[in-house]
């Protein structure tokens, strides 16, 4: 019970009501890889990456064939901009979840500090065929191409992003430079 009411406290992003909850069950399941994932996506939001990385190297060696702590764990690793060690995991996790549009959409993002826009737009057109109701790869690819002069392309993106959230946000992503 304790890590179905910490799995809830995440979905509504109570990340730190979520860790004590998540540390008294893996107290008492210590070798539960799906708590000791979840307590690394709860430290991870609530701010403590370094933490959470330290969770799923530990996890990733007692468990090595629990791929679904491969996307945490990478995106951990990007919240601490550690993105040469992040690539490798997020890459892998894709494999055993192609159409995960998340995964997709945060290696978008490594290409994109490696200075490769192109790649991070196919990379974010992709994300976009997976999960075309989710609005944050229509928004990435609009500010990528407002930020190279592409300005016809990211109103393009703008427009397809109203269709699956609020006008708000788009007017936000709109009028940022």
């Amino acid at each position: 019970i304790l890590s179905q009411v910490a799995r809830l406290y995440i979905r509504l992003g109570r990340h730190a009501d979520a860790i004590p909850l998540l540390v008294k069950a893996r107290d008492l399941i210590p070798e539960n890889p799906d708590i000791i994932n979840d307590l690394g996506v709860a430290l991870t939001f609530n701010g403590q990456a370094s933490e959470a990385v330290s969770l799923y190297e530990k996890l990733a060696t007692s468990h090595p064939d629990y791929a679904p702590a491969g996307f945490n764990h990478g995106y951990a690793l990007v919240q601490m901009s550690d993105y040469e060690k992040a690539r490798p995991l997020l890459e892998a996790f894709l494999e055993y979840e192609p159409e995960n549009a998340m995964a997709i959409g945060v290696l978008a993002m490594l290409e994109l500090a490696d200075d490769q826009p192109e790649r991070a737009l196919e990379l974010l057109d992709q994300a976009i065929e997976v999960a075309p109701q989710w609005a944050t790869p229509y928004l990435d690819a609009s500010g990528i191409c407002a930020t190279r002069g592409e300005d016809e392309h990211a109103l393009a993106y703008l427009e397809k992003a109203l269709v699956v959230t609020s006008p708000a946000v788009v007017y936000q992503q709109f009028q940022s430079p």
